[in-house]
C-alpha cells in the first residue's frame, strides 16, 4: 500500500479520502485498553475535547478509522481550497 501523500494536480486528478495516508494508528495500553496516536506529533488523540485514551477493543477499529476518515476529509477540503486559491491567482 502506497502511503504517500496524494497532491491535486493541474490534470484534473481526483484526491480521495481512501487514497491518503492514514494519520491515526492504534497504541495497545496495559489494561488491555487501546489509545487513538497522531503518528505526525505522536501525541494521543482528541475528538471534541476528549483525549481518545482507554478505549474498549470492542470499540478502537471504529474509533480509528472515524479518525481517519476526519482527518482525510480535513485534508482533503483545505486541498480543494488551496487549489482553488492558486488557480484564481
Amino acid at each position: 500500500m502506497n502511503n504517500a501523500e496524494p497532491t491535486l494536480s493541474s490534470k484534473g486528478d481526483s484526491v480521495t479520502p481512501s487514497r491518503m495516508a492514514n494519520r491515526y494508528i492504534l497504541n495497545s495500553d496495559d489494561d488491555g485498553s487501546f489509545s487513538i496516536i497522531d503518528i505526525f506529533t505522536g501525541w494521543k488523540a482528541r475528538h471534541v475535547g476528549r483525549e481518545l485514551t482507554r478505549i474498549p477493543a470492542h470499540m478502537a477499529q471504529s474509533g480509528l478509522a472515524l479518525m481517519n476518515a476526519l482527518d482525510a476529509a480535513e485534508r482533503l477540503d483545505h486541498s480543494k481550497t488551496v487549489e482553488a486559491s492558486r488557480s484564481a491567482s
